[in-house]
């Protein structure tokens, strides 16, 4: 008897914590929504885009990782645009290569 009540209370102590990590990672996606949503008021953006088309149009970029450098995909012209008018200066200095724009980090940035 003394075993099924402790295995019931660790149990609703571990209910305790689901329920407070799901309450607090609530929290950390709100708050970043709220971010998003008032960066797109400042730039003027926010009949045009929502936090979550932005995250959606800044999902197409990804980084490849060789161990000792990193380097940036294209970066898509409606992406760069997005970054220069919210002012959050996501990707490195530009590199131009063939025609194309590419995005290199070398492990530093501007």
């Amino acid at each position: 008897m003394g075993n099924s009540i402790k295995s019931a209370v660790l149990s609703a102590a571990r209910r305790e914590f689901h329920v407070f990590g799901h309450i607090f990672t609530s929290f950390l996606a709100l708050y970043g929504y709220c971010t998003l949503e008032t960066a797109l008021k400042e730039a003027g953006l926010p009949r045009k885009l929502s936090p979550m088309d932005l995250l959606e149009e800044f999902s197409k970029v990804y980084i490849v990782t060789d161990g000792e450098q990193e380097i940036i995909s294209e970066i898509p012209r409606k992406v760069a645009e997005l970054d220069k008018l919210l002012g959050i200066d996501v990707f490195p200095k530009m590199m131009r290569s063939y025609g194309f724009e590419f995005w290199y980090c070398l492990g530093f940035r501007n």
